[in-house]
C-alpha cells in the first residue's frame, strides 16, 4: 500500500487515514515545554511575592530601604537553576515590581532593583563556572545584592559612609544566603525528577 502526499504537511495511506509528519510531535512537544516553563515562572514568581510580603511584616531595622533577610530568593535560586538566567531574572524582576506597587513602596522597590540585577548578574556568572555549589551561588548572590544596594544609597544620599559599614553587611549577607541556599538545595532535591529535568 502507497501513502499519498497531503498538502497539509502529512501523508495520506491507501485507505485514505492521514499519516502525521515528524514534524508535529516535535511542534508539540515545544508548545508543552513553553507552557511548563511559563506556569513554573508564574508558581515561582507568587512563591517570592508571598515571602515578599511576609518580609515585610518583619520590623527589622535596616539601614536601606528595601533591605531585607531575603528569604525571597529561596524562589529565585530555584528558578535559576530550573528555567535559567533569563526566566530566573525575568522572575526576580517581576517580583520586585508587584511588591513594590502593592506593598514596599515605589522608593524600596528601585533599592530592591538595584540589589536584585547586581545579584542575578553575580549569580548567573558563578553558576556558569561550574565550580560552586546551589549555597555557593546563592551567597555570591546574597553579596552582590547588599553592595549593589549600598552603592545605590550612596549615591542618592551621597554619603560614602555608608560603605564603612559594608563588611558588616555582608557578613549578614553571608548568613542569610547561606540559609536560603540550603533551603533551595534541598528543594531542588526533593522536586519530581519531572520537574527539574
Amino acid at each position: 500500500m502507497h501513502a499519498a502526499a497531503n498538502g497539509g504537511g502529512g501523508t495520506r495511506s491507501a485507505s485514505g487515514a492521514r499519516v502525521r509528519s515528524g514534524k508535529e510531535p516535535q511542534t508539540s512537544a515545544r508548545v508543552r515545554s513553553r507552557v511548563r516553563s511559563l506556569t513554573m515562572c508564574a508558581v515561582l514568581a507568587a512563591v517570592a511575592l508571598a515571602l515578599s510580603y511576609a518580609e515585610s511584616l518583619i520590623p527589622l531595622p535596616a539601614p536601606v530601604p528595601g533591605m531585607k533577610p531575603g528569604f525571597a530568593n529561596i524562589a529565585i535560586v530555584v528558578a535559576l537553576y530550573l528555567l535559567g538566567g533569563r526566566r530566573a531574572f525575568a522572575v526576580n524582576v517581576l517580583r520586585i515590581a508587584l511588591a513594590g506597587l502593592m506593598f514596599s513602596g515605589v522608593f524600596a522597590m528601585f533599592y530592591a532593583l538595584a540589589g536584585g540585577i547586581s545579584a542575578m548578574l553575580a549569580m548567573v556568572a558563578l553558576k556558569r563556572t561550574g565550580a560552586f555549589s546551589v549555597i555557593g551561588v546563592s551567597v555570591g548572590g546574597s553579596a552582590a545584592h547588599i553592595t549593589g544596594q549600598i552603592v545605590l544609597a550612596s549615591l542618592i544620599i551621597r554619603r560614602g559612609a555608608l560603605f564603612a559599614g559594608l563588611p558588616i553587611f555582608l557578613i549578614s549577607a553571608v548568613a542569610g544566603g547561606v540559609i536560603v541556599g540550603l533551603i533551595a538545595h534541598l528543594l531542588l532535591r526533593a522536586l519530581p525528577r519531572r520537574i527539574t529535568e
